[in-house]
């Protein structure tokens, strides 16, 4: 069965050592308390996780979002996505920034999500926004995000 949570002490551990030698994640530190980590899990055995850091009092950021070569990032990456979005609002933060990638460039535009350049930015947030890649990092206002349906299904 598919679980997808916030990552435990004990799941991050998992994490940790499932892509201690994967080439682009090996660097990662999942024990890093400036971030959160949300984990898709089958079997114990990860299927792919998001990497969070909430930025201000109504801002956070998705620094990573990262599926297995063998799924599906229509299917299981629409899901964590929607998990990991679900989980930053139940936090009470109302916007997000991914910070985008070749290879997340169009299943962002197929969800319904815009770079920062094309995204209208609250004033509140305009400060922290200024950082990031205009071009290639996307904007999501969580609740109008989740008041559009889901884009990806097919």
């Amino acid at each position: 069965m598919l679980i997808m949570k916030k990552a435990s002490i004990q799941e991050k551990e998992i994490l940790s050592s499932f892509y201690k030698n994967h080439i682009l994640l090996n660097n990662i530190d999942f024990f890093n308390e400036e971030f959160k980590f949300f984990i898709a899990l089958e079997d114990n055995f990860p299927k792919g996780f998001s990497q969070i850091k909430f930025i201000h009092d109504k801002l956070a950021e998705i620094s990573l979002i990262y599926i297995d070569e063998k799924e599906s990032i229509y299917d299981l990456g629409d899901g964590l996505l929607r998990a990991t979005l679900n989980y930053i609002k139940s936090n009470n933060y109302n916007w997000t920034v991914i910070k985008g990638s070749k290879e997340l460039e169009n299943f962002l535009y197929e969800g319904g999500l815009k770079p920062l350049i094309k995204s209208k930015i609250p004033n509140e947030i305009s400060d922290y926004i200024r950082e990031y890649n205009q071009n290639q990092d996307f904007f999501s206002d969580i609740q109008t995000f989740f008041s559009q349906g889901c884009k990806h299904s097919k």
